[in-house]
């Protein structure tokens, strides 16, 4: 428009024969330009910013469209990956491989687990009727047989895999690893790749072999479009659901089979997982945080109104449980306490347990092949040899108290007679011996004593177990002196060691035990 000026002026052209707007470009100075180059700066700025704006927003907008579309390719890559797995697992047809992601069961092509009666009802059922459910087991054999060669199959291209886990009316249906944390298969598929929806995996703390695990926990991600763990979600607060829901997890050493009892939601950095505790104390107070009104052991003894009593004469163990506390035993729950050991192994061979016919447990049963020697040289420094005493006399050596118990008899004779121990003395690293009948006295000790009952005001009658034996408690009179009890026994009682526990009796019902002094 500045170049028409300029050729309209060399043209001399009559100003008055312009029209307004062109009079007007004629009129502009050099201050009038500039004016106008501000105004122009000024508004440059605004529209940069607002062209930058638009921009970020585009950015955001595409930015969350390939999210998603990232998101949906990952969900169908992990689709692809797992179905086929089950699939495979399951030998599924391809007319019914549509029907996993509906939660429709496929396990009709598999046989059916030989019929068994839950536990409640099982307590109720004598011997004879208890055998007669645990007869027939060729189905159920033959069942882990074929998938456990599906596990030796996936086993060759993941050997992490600890097991398969599928649940009935659910998109869970899955391989489960194991790792050497709780991070890898977070983000890691089965075949080690990355993978956002990851891979079902069991806590690290667990034992590959699932038959040594009392508590076995497994994770998954709870994935938007329900695959994974879900359906756990979906799911939890139905409680018809988990009525009929069985879960089954397929290992190596057996098919579990899982009912749902319990269901409840929290967060990621709750106390789940916790084994050990500084006290029984804090025992009660993580049972309380949980929820958990009750709590359960196998045991066999009987906890009824907060009241300890004796298990069956074969295989009672309420002598282990006189340090327990009296607010413990109102939600104590033993349900074992009623029955023989024999029967409990019948119930466990019938469920299929693999501890159906596990040996008995003894001495330090938690010590790897018994040999509690190595354990205690593998922590501490060991106790050197020294001498056996028999009134007053050295008539030996031995190898080092740690190796040796009270009523224990040593090997040898000493002038034609057999010899006990009968007291071991750490200060002077001393064994004293004695005949098997200076090994019987009539007078206990016990500290610490835990009362299960009212504190008895007067010396009460009772009778004592002074080891963790079947053998008949003798009758006793037990006389209160501060948190200290003195027991004197009707009848000697067989080498009451120091640190075992006394424990009193009122019949089947426990009143307490303290440490032998």
């Amino acid at each position: 428009m500045f170049g028409r000026k300029k050729h309209i002026a060399d043209e001399s052209v009559n100003v008055d024969e312009l029209s307004v707007f062109d009079r007007s470009l004629l009129e502009l100075t050099q201050d009038d330009l500039g004016e106008a180059k501000n105004v122009k700066k000024q508004f440059s700025l605004f529209d940069t910013v607002r062209i930058f704006l638009i921009v970020v927003c585009i950015s955001v907008f595409i930015y969350c469209m390939w999210l998603l579309l990232y998101n949906e390719m990952q969900y169908r890559e992990a689709d692809d990956i797992y179905s086929a797995l089950s699939n495979e697992f399951f030998d599924v047809t391809e007319d019914s491989a549509a029907s996993i992601s509906d939660g429709v069961s496929i396990m009709k092509q598999t046989p059916v687990s030989v019929a068994v009666p839950i536990f409640s009802e099982a307590l109720k059922l004598d011997d004879s009727e208890i055998s007669r459910f645990y007869s027939e087991k060729s189905d159920v054999n033959m069942e882990f047989e074929r998938m456990k060669s599906k596990l030796d199959e996936l086993r060759s291209r993941n050997d992490d895999i600890v097991g398969f886990i599928h649940a009935e009316g659910t998109r869970i249906s899955y391989p489960v690893t194991v790792y050497t944390d709780n991070e890898y298969y977070l983000d890691h598929s089965f075949d080690k790749k990355m993978l956002k929806s990851g891979t079902i995996f069991m806590d690290y703390r667990n034992e590959r072999e699932l038959k040594n695990n009392r508590n076995i926990v497994i994770y998954g991600h709870n994935m938007n479009n329900g695959s994974m763990l879900g359906d756990v979600t979906k799911y939890y607060k139905n409680e018809d659901f988990f009525d009929d829901a069985e879960i089954v997890l397929y290992s190596f050493d057996g098919i579990y089979t899982f009912e749902v009892f319990s269901v409840y939601k929290t967060t990621a950095d709750y106390r789940y997982f916790k084994t050990s505790f500084d006290s029984d104390r804090e025992f009660l107070d993580f049972a309380d945080e949980i929820g958990a009104d009750n709590i359960a052991t196998g045991h066999y003894a009987r906890a009824e109104n907060g009241v300890l009593y004796k298990g069956m004469p074969s295989n009672d163990q309420s002598y282990m449980l006189c340090r327990i506390r009296r607010e413990q035993l109102d939600r104590l729950t033993l349900p074992l306490g009623r029955f023989e050991k024999t029967q409990v192994r019948k119930m466990a061979e019938g469920f299929e347990l693999p501890v159906a016919h596990k040996p008995d447990s003894m001495e330090i049963c938690f010590i790897p092949d018994k040999d509690y020697i190595s354990w205690l040289a593998a922590r501490t420094e060991l106790p050197p040899a020294g001498n056996f005493v028999f009134h007053g006399e050295v008539i030996g050596r031995h190898e080092g108290i740690h190796r040796y118990t009270i009523g224990q008899r040593r090997p040898g004779l000493y002038n034609e007679r057999k010899l006990y121990i009968s007291a071991i003395n750490a200060e002077t690293n001393e064994i004293e011996l004695a005949l098997w009948e200076e090994l019987f006295k009539t007078e206990v000790i016990a500290r610490d004593f835990n009362w299960l009952c009212d504190v008895p005001a007067e010396p009460v009658r009772a009778t004592v177990r002074v080891r963790h034996t079947k053998w008949e408690n003798p009758t006793c009179t037990a006389y209160i002196e501060g948190d200290r009890v003195r027991i004197i026994c009707d009848e000697p009682v067989r080498a009451p060691a120091r640190g075992q526990s006394a424990v009193l009796y009122d019949g089947d019902r426990v009143l307490g035990g303290g440490f032998i002094v």
